[in-house]
């Protein structure tokens, strides 16, 4: 049910492209200083283990960036923009770097492998069309 009601929530808020790019621009943002934060944590904790970004443990910091880095990645990927671009696909890469939950990195990689490869991925010589 609380599933049902955050779509339907969302589905009403964000329409129109201004409100949906705002929307990726708060959790792209969010997403920065948890990684900044994440990788502050791993340069100067003597356990990187313990690195956690603003979550409370690793695991849940890695599930959260299972679930955000390849809709960041998704969207450096569509966009033309070569600053949104440069910043998504540098958070992804520190996200990955930071992430140390074994079985999360290994589902993010395999996400990221799929989309990297998929026709009109950055490597394709496809390009993306746009609507």
């Amino acid at each position: 049910l609380y599933f049902v009601a955050v779509y339907a929530l969302f589905a009403d808020v964000l329409r129109g492209q201004h409100r949906l790019v705002a929307a990726v621009k708060a959790l792209a943002i969010a997403t920065t200083v948890a990684v900044f934060m994440a990788l502050w944590q791993y340069l100067t904790l003597d356990d990187p283990m313990q690195v956690r970004g603003t979550f409370g443990n690793r695991n849940v910091y890695g599930a959260f960036l299972v679930m955000v880095l390849p809709l960041l990645y998704g969207i450096a990927i569509w966009t033309q923009d070569t600053l949104h671009r440069a910043w998504f696909l540098l958070i992804t890469a520190l996200g990955a770097l930071t992430m140390l939950a074994g079985v999360q990195l290994w589902c993010l990689a395999l996400v990221l492998l799929v989309l990297l490869v998929r026709p009109n991925g950055i490597f394709s010589s496809k390009p993306v069309e746009r609507v």
